[in-house]
């Protein structure tokens, strides 16, 4: 019995240690939160369709931004296929970009900076869920227009 509880206790220790790791990553991201940003566009390269922009809301970017999470900055980018581009402003009136790739193997990858020159490479997060809320938004932002 006293193994059992011993083992539980190091099982709950170790998924608190966790959780605050990703935690920590997910700061050491500068994607901005959704309380950050003032204006949003996104052009997004649908497959077979060509290619859309449209504006999007401070939500859209909140689902947007948790697919890409948790990441790690990647010293090694490969050559992924681009999805889509982000473009921000932030409340404070600094621009932001991100734009987001969907490699064929592994976790999700995007690249954010000030500009697209600064940009720094990631990976993690999800392209399906990615893909999804791409897509998500963009029928959102249809329906807005309408």
């Amino acid at each position: 019995m006293r193994h059992i509880a011993t083992t539980a206790i190091l099982c709950l220790a170790f998924t608190a240690v966790t959780t605050a790791k990703e935690k920590a990553e997910d700061k050491a991201v500068p994607l901005p939160t959704a309380k950050d940003v003032k204006t949003i566009s996104i052009t997004y390269y649908r497959i077979k369709r060509g290619g859309v922009e449209f504006k999007a809301t401070p939500a859209d970017w909140k689902a947007l931004r948790g697919t890409l999470l948790p990441a790690k900055r990647d010293p090694d980018p490969a050559k992924w296929k681009a999805v889509g581009r982000v473009k921000i402003v932030k409340k404070d009136g600094k621009p932001f970009q991100v734009e987001l790739y969907r490699p064929s193997k592994g976790p999700g990858a995007f690249a954010a900076g000030k500009t697209f020159k600064e940009r720094v490479y990631y990976r993690g997060g999800n392209s399906s869920k990615l893909m999804e809320a791409l897509h998500d938004a963009y029928e959102k932002s249809k329906a807005r227009d309408k």
